[in-house]
């Protein structure tokens, strides 16, 4: 499952040609509104191949770059016809920490995203063509060579930009079961027929070569298709305007928004079964599919549920009580259940009390999350089957931007100011 993080659904330079495009055309979505939320910004195992992690690279280094059939003339993205020769990510031992630690520079890895598939992360990488860009965006194995890689036609690092009006970009990328899924937004000010997004989705082995979209929107004005999930039986997205789609591979189908009020941040998808936060007032936790109706599965108003996150076994929140200020309460506890369809088969723990209210995601027993409470940052780390607590301290004192990229029994992945940090959470001491 992917982390429910809120960080990374839009890079920083595509949101601000979507920003510049609409301030240049005086319009913002259909709804008359910009959707606030896009504006956030040695191995464990022999299993680990120490050639992956430390050799130079050998052999061609070009993907060989060929534009996208299909796109409007003005948004020609590319795709690679070898993406398997961008460079591995490069771990080497953190020195310090748990025996297991291993750490990327942050530089070269620009890891993205990260779920996890039967056990093994994967992850969306950056990618710089020259210290000025092009840029383009690949997914693969943490341990491994892209399966699939994309590049954006403009770069303003290199000063190539995009024409007046105009707004093109890869917005996001997902994994899950056999299947993988991209979203490609245009926006033409002069050609507003033609503006809009596509989804398209394949199994992993096909997504680099997909040409059609199999979902497709047109004629919005500001279309944006962002928290985009795919799993073997069905795929979702949120609109910039709000609405959560869940769709049949087919092209047919739903909205879990229209009888669920609030905007839906973060989405999870497990099978068909789509799980959200709903934020009104107070947040609330939801939850719809093909055979069940949209509606709410857990509300504590006037108190808050947040941190919501789900590994398809267990579901994980935050019981927030006792509203001080924005972010601060009097008390914060951490509630956890095996993942249900049918709410009244739902069976809530109490698992502990937390200090802060952190986004965290959910992987085997652990459930961990940023602490930004401490100085420097840390990571927290619960142990759901008993309510222990673990922490790791980065190496080096550094800022943890986010909550972890991925969570698995064995391995935990975490970005900072320096780099990226994977170690295994059964290697720290517990708390007294």
């Amino acid at each position: 499952m992917r982390s429910p993080s809120h960080r990374r659904f839009l890079s920083r330079h595509r949101l601000s040609q979507y920003v510049l495009a609409l301030v240049s055309c005086g319009c913002a979505s259909d709804s008359g509104a910009v959707d606030a939320s896009l504006t956030e910004d040695a191995g464990r195992d022999a299993g680990r191949d120490a050639a992956v992690r430390d050799a130079p690279d050998a052999g061609p280094t070009d993907p060989e770059w060929v534009v996208m059939s299909g796109l409007p003339a003005d948004c020609p993205i590319a795709r690679a016809v070898h993406p398997e020769r961008l460079a591995a990510i490069r771990w080497v031992p953190c020195g310090s920490g748990p025996p297991s630690c291993l750490l990327a520079a942050r530089r070269d890895a620009r890891i993205h995203e990260g779920w996890v598939i039967d056990g093994e992360p994967w992850v969306t990488r950056f990618f710089l063509d020259g210290p000025s860009g092009p840029e383009s965006e690949a997914l693969g194995p943490i341990d491994g060579r892209p399966i699939a890689a994309w590049r954006e036609p403009y770069y303003a690092a290199g000063g190539v930009f995009a024409p007046e009006g105009v707004v093109c970009g890869v917005f996001d990328i997902a994994v899950g079961g056999s299947m993988a899924a991209i979203s490609i937004s245009h926006y033409s000010r002069s050609d507003r027929d033609i503006s809009g997004y596509g989804i398209y989705v394949a199994p992993r082995a096909e997504i680099a070569t997909i040409a059609t979209p199999t979902a497709e929107w047109l004629g919005l004005a500001f279309g944006v298709a962002t928290q985009l999930n795919v799993s073997d039986d069905a795929f979702m997205y949120r609109e910039s305007t709000g609405r959560l789609l869940l769709y049949h591979f087919d092209g047919t189908w739903t909205s879990m928004t229209s009888t669920v009020p609030g905007l839906p941040d973060p989405v999870m998808l497990v099978g068909d079964h789509v799980l959200w936060q709903a934020w009104t007032a107070v947040s609330r936790l939801a939850h719809g599919s093909f055979d069940i109706p949209p509606a709410i599965f857990r509300d504590a108003a006037p108190e808050e549920l947040q941190g919501l996150s789900t590994d398809g076994t267990t579901m994980v929140w935050q019981l927030a009580t006792g509203f001080i200020s924005t972010g601060v309460y009097e008390r914060i506890e951490l509630w956890a259940a095996p993942h249900v369809r049918d709410v009244s088969a739902l069976a809530p723990r109490f698992v502990r009390v937390l200090d802060n209210l952190e986004l965290g995601s959910v992987g085997g027993r652990w459930y961990a999350y940023r602490d930004s409470g401490p100085d420097p940052d840390e990571v927290g780390i619960v142990d759901l089957t008993d309510g222990s607590l673990r922490i790791f301290h980065p190496p080096t004192a550094e800022h943890i931007p986010d909550d972890p990229i991925y969570v698995t029994e064995h391995e935990i992945l975490v970005e900072t100011t320096v780099g990226y940090f994977r170690f295994d959470p059964h290697e720290l001491p517990v708390e007294p």
